[in-house]
């Protein structure tokens, strides 16, 4: 491990090691970590592909995370990351409810369909029940929460 430019910090680590890391981080976006998705960022590994036994090159502080390639320096991944200590109890709350489907309670995956990323029921096709992944802004988590718009 050693610092590097603007407080990052840099280390070579195995994807198995870098889901430890940020076992439960949420993934973020917008300006200044303003909007939080329900999705871990463990998920988001998933997604961009990141294999258990191999090793990366990542450059990593308190708010972002960047993962390359060991051997190529090519660039895998940038992210805005959240760990649930700095979330609210109403966002807590959402993000417990989504990884059940809204049929048939079953886990819900992470799939990648022609208009983004979404949540599948792990039962399908036997159940058709999906989920959109919300941005977890203010005025989302009220509506989702609550059913209704906020003053």
């Amino acid at each position: 491990m050693r610092a590097v430019y603007n407080g990052y910090t840099e280390k070579f680590l195995t994807g198995k090691e870098l889901k430890e890391m940020f076992f439960n981080a949420f993934y973020c976006g917008d300006k200044h970590h303003s909007t939080i998705y329900d999705i871990t960022i463990p998920e988001y590994f998933s997604y961009i592909k990141i294999k258990d036994d191999k090793t990366y090159r990542v450059f990593f502080n308190d708010m972002f995370c960047k993962i390359m390639n060991s051997k190529t320096d090519g660039n895998i991944g940038f992210f805005s990351y959240v760990f649930p200590d700095y979330i609210n109890d109403a966002v807590k709350t959402r993000l417990s409810l989504i990884h059940k489907c809204p049929k048939c309670e079953s886990e819900m995956i992470l799939k990648i369909g022609p208009y983004g990323p979404f949540w599948s029921c792990s039962n399908y096709p036997n159940c058709k029940g999906a989920q959109t992944i919300y941005p977890m802004n203010e005025y989302t988590i009220h509506k989702l929460i609550y059913g209704d718009e906020i003053d």
